[in-house]
């Protein structure tokens, strides 16, 4: 997360890369480094005739190698790719290689951001995080290496907090020491929405219905064989089939399992009011909450939209809100994106307390 400092007499905050991918990267530079060096002393002797009788020389030129990689790997992690953004009331600046490299004033700018995840054969193999900046129709992208995805989702809420106009909310949800205006925005208005949990249901009933088709299919084939075959065959075909059916049963009940898990987090309503948002009867004051985070409208592939409270005494609370891809005939929470648009407007008077969660 960000790092808070005193600086010029202001309270700044500095978004740095994570210490745990750094170390990461740094173990990796000296694994590579390692087997570099034990790849020359291993196949340099075979070469030439000069190296396999100068075992020092092989030795030297091996640990040279390694240690050379070590080196720049080392670099390219502590020093090349350092990356660092500093928010300093509303002055941003950017830097690279301890370098600054730009700055910008974020109430004048317009603040995007991009995450590309790559894939091995269905395996994560890494994330690209990219701050984007739009001034006066020109564009800045800023690849943002190793950053967390907390800390990458909670910097650009802040840029993107500062960048947007603050409205301030009436009656007992004004944030304490603000000043009231008669050129503020209306308050938000109370509004609840109702979330289709029937729908998951209904997905557990389909999913019986196919535990009984492949069961019953497994039990057809048990049956043709005991009328078309000898006993051995009989035999072999009850103990496959009792293979097949109890494979079908357990990955059909891990899939209702997670079914239900699902069904057990998602509430049956949310809404959002002034001065909070309430799950169900449950009502949570922005003022007494830390962060909420949630994940954005129509963000990834089939994930689940996820809504996270973190109260100020530590306690959390988190609620699933159907898929951001679900455009079936019954999706769970259609109206996610209003819902979301409600709460970045009742959220406002509150900067950086609501963070997209930009994983």
């Amino acid at each position: 997360m960000g790092i808070e400092m005193d600086v010029r007499g202001a309270t700044a905050t500095e978004y740095r890369q994570s210490a745990g991918a750094l170390v990461a990267a740094a173990v990796g530079g000296l694994v590579i480094a390692g087997l570099v060096t034990l790849a020359g002393l291993a196949f340099l002797p075979g070469w030439s005739i000069p190296l396999r009788t100068n075992r020092p020389l092989v030795a030297s030129i091996s640990f040279s190698a390694g240690g050379l990689v070590l080196l720049l790997s080392w670099l390219s992690v502590f020093w090349w790719n350092r990356f660092s953004v500093l928010v300093d009331s509303s002055r941003v600046t950017v830097s690279k290689a301890f370098r600054t490299v730009a700055e910008f004033d974020a109430r004048a700018v317009k603040v995007r951001s991009h995450v590309l995840k790559r894939t091995t054969n269905g395996v994560p193999s890494s994330t690209t995080r990219t701050l984007i900046v739009e001034a006066g129709g020109l564009e800045q992208r800023f690849t943002c290496p190793r950053f967390s995805r907390e800390t990458f989702s909670a910097m650009i809420s802040q840029l993107q907090a500062l960048a947007a106009p603050q409205p301030v909310p009436v009656g007992n949800g004004l944030p304490a020491g603000t000043q009231r205006s008669g050129q503020n925005q209306a308050p938000v208005q109370s509004q609840g929405f109702q979330l289709n949990r029937e729908a998951l249901s209904l997905r557990s009933r389909r999913l019986l219905i196919v535990i009984g088709i492949l069961i019953a299919a497994v039990l057809g084939y048990v049956a043709f064989l005991q009328f078309s075959s000898g006993p051995e065959d009989v035999f072999i075909g009850l103990v496959l089939a009792g293979s097949l059916a109890g494979m079908v049963l357990f990955f059909c009940f891990i899939a209702l399992a997670a079914v239900a898990r699902v069904k057990s987090r998602t509430p049956d309503r949310v809404g959002v009011d002034h001065g909070g948002i309430y799950l169900d009867q449950e009502y949570f004051p922005f003022a007494g909450l830390r962060r909420i985070q949630a994940t954005p409208p129509d963000y990834g592939i089939s994930q689940h939209n996820r809504l996270e409270l973190l109260a100020a005494d530590g306690r959390k609370r988190s609620v699933l809100l159907g898929l951001n891809s679900d455009r079936g005939k019954r999706p769970v929470f259609s109206e996610y994106p209003q819902f979301i648009a409600l709460l970045q407007r009742a959220a406002a008077p509150w900067p950086g307390l609501l963070v997209m969660d930009l994983q």
